[in-house]
């Protein structure tokens, strides 16, 4: 009795390893949130995914694959030749809505470029968007405007971290550090 019952079930486990799901064959809904998962991690790993098919290359130019697409390992400039490609991706990004694009744009405009009112748009559509830096920057900047748009500039603040946590203290170091260094890299390139 016991040597039909595991006989039966090791048939069974052969048959799911026969079966093979081609991932062609499964919807693009799935495929999108899948490479947008991906892309919220890492994107070196997108730059992978684009290389199993052309399918997945096109996926991984959804607008809301490059929403959540995480930007982190990209550098704020370029330093690579291909300065035009770089730049029509982040291009790419901001148009359909990526943060931390935003947010760089935002920055340059404001702090590099002198176009006060472009970056401070750009931080806002970042800030709006969670982005911790950009509410960060954005709230500090609309404080020291003063006027009106102090209080905005606190509101945004207190929403940056959570009141009366020990991890307050920690978040806002944490932020002014990003910030420190992407300020001393944009003084670099200017002297």
């Amino acid at each position: 009795m016991v040597s039909s019952s595991l006989s039966s079930s090791s048939s069974s486990i052969k048959k799911s390893w026969k079966t093979r799901i081609c991932l062609d064959s499964l919807p693009e809904d799935l495929l999108v949130e899948i490479s947008s998962c991906i892309a919220a991690s890492s994107l070196s790993e997108v730059r992978n995914l684009r290389l199993v098919s052309k399918p997945f290359r096109h996926i991984c130019d959804d607008g809301y694959v490059l929403r959540r697409l995480s930007l982190q390992e990209t550098p704020l400039f370029p330093w690579h030749r291909d300065h035009e490609t770089f730049s029509n991706f982040f291009k790419r990004c901001r148009k359909n809505g990526n943060p931390e694009a935003l947010y760089r744009k935002g920055f340059i405009y404001y702090f590099l470029q002198n176009r006060e009112h472009k970056g401070l748009k750009h931080l806002a559509k970042a800030a709006e968007k969670g982005h911790k830096e950009a509410k960060y920057v954005y709230g500090l900047i609309l404080i020291c405007l003063g006027g009106q748009t102090k209080q905005k500039g606190f509101k945004i603040l207190s929403s940056v971290t959570k009141p009366l946590l020990s991890t307050t203290i920690d978040e806002l170091l944490e932020l002014r550090y990003k910030i420190e260094k992407i300020r001393e890299f944009v003084w670099k390139i200017i002297y």
